[in-house]
């Protein structure tokens, strides 16, 4: 793995096409910043690997202040291009759907919140091109004519989570409300082709008022939360030939001692569970859940102090090892169980101290670029290769 400066050359090509936004501007280090600063369009958002570590995609604003999508090619030249942009809206969430195509939603930070809309679902290649509107944003904004037949699902769409089955695809939920379109129902997953728009539906088995789905990286569903009545219930299989098993339940919003909800299906074929712990505090904590025994392992494998868990996990795609866990209690860290990791780590705090460094590997495990995210209190976020 590379460690370049802490603002290296790459990082200068995008903010020099950054520049002209509103709010970047440079300051003597004994002058105060303009209150403008505060409320302006941060000139680019922390980057994001692809999955095979050699592109990074980032929100920067332009002159306008709205925030729209680039790519950086890290090898061979480090070149950022703008791939999607909008005149009426944000790029805000970005999911890299495999190393050639992304997938984002939307929103317009220059309204109110009141006068917002849905947030749709678009896809579009790396290098700029098929750029390809998926979920409705609503039926108040018209963006420009296209040249093909839409397929654009209704704005009760919403994205779920990205495959790692080599597929150009992505899974989304259907979310089914009364009526009135006053409580949501139940919600149904989808396939979802982000070439052509296509979306198909998924083998779930279960018929239950589910809200929540947890799937692994080839689409299988293994955990879903149901709630009807005020009781929440948890079902969980190990595999998709196998009938649901409830393995919780409970209410909804006053759990008893013993009730757990699916945080995250690892990589590692495990079910990863929250629960609150039996201290003063009770806490959630991070578990594991042993399927042979049917119940959550004693030992956490993250408890914060003071603190619910609220994170995710980090695993090797490649190993299918569980590396760590990113979590938030008053600041965001990361915990590592991998040693290799919690070494690098220790060298690279040595050699940026003062900091909290957050640490970011391809999912491949297989490339040498390492992005490094440096902040504090007091420091704005730093990035670093």
């Amino acid at each position: 793995m590379r460690m370049h400066r802490v603002v290296c050359l790459l990082f200068r090509v995008l903010l020099s096409l950054a520049a002209t936004a509103p709010g970047f501007v440079a300051h003597a280090d004994d002058a105060p910043p303009p209150v403008s600063d505060f409320f302006s369009a941060e000139a680019m958002s922390p980057p994001v690997l692809s999955p095979f570590g050699k592109f990074l995609a980032v929100r920067m604003a332009n002159a306008q202040g709205r925030r729209q999508l680039a790519v950086i090619t890290l090898e061979p030249a480090r070149q950022a291009k703008v791939v999607a942009k909008f005149v009426d809206a944000d790029v805000a969430d970005v999911h890299w759907v495999n190393d050639d195509r992304l997938a984002f939603n939307i929103n317009d930070l220059q309204s109110a919140f009141a006068d917002g809309f849905s947030p749709g679902l678009f896809a579009v290649d790396r290098i700029g091109e098929n750029l390809r509107p998926l979920v409705q944003r609503g039926w108040r904004f018209v963006v420009e004519a296209r040249t093909f037949v839409s397929r654009e699902l209704p704005f009760n769409h919403r994205f779920l989570r990205v495959l790692r089955d080599g597929s150009a695809d992505v899974l989304i939920e259907r979310m089914n409300f009364d009526h009135g379109y006053r409580e949501l129902v139940s919600t149904t997953p989808l396939r979802l082709n982000t070439l052509t728009g296509r979306a198909s539906g998924v083998d779930i088995g279960l018929a239950e008022s589910v809200q929540n789905w947890l799937f692994d990286d080839v689409g299988i569903a293994h955990a879903a939360v149901s709630l009807a009545k005020g009781q929440q219930t948890v079902h969980w299989r190990a595999k998709p030939e196998q009938s649901w098993s409830v393995i919780s339940s409970g209410p909804a919003f006053s759990p008893k001692p013993g009730n757990f909800w699916p945080w995250s299906w690892g990589a590692d074929g495990e079910l990863y569970v929250v629960a609150p712990l039996s201290n003063q505090e009770r806490t959630n904590a991070l578990l594991l859940f042993h399927s042979g025994t049917g119940h959550v392992a004693s030992q956490p494998v993250v408890s914060l102090q003071g603190f619910d868990f609220s994170g995710e996990l980090i695993f090797s795609r490649n190993t299918k090892a569980l590396l760590g866990a990113r979590y938030t209690s008053d600041a965001t860290d990361t915990a590592w169980f991998d040693p290799a990791m919690r070494a690098l780590q220790a060298k690279i705090d040595q050699r940026l101290p003062g900091v909290i460094n957050l640490l970011a590997v391809a999912e491949c495990g297989c490339s040498h670029w390492l992005l490094v995210t440096s902040y504090s209190h007091r420091q704005s976020p730093l990035f670093s290769l």
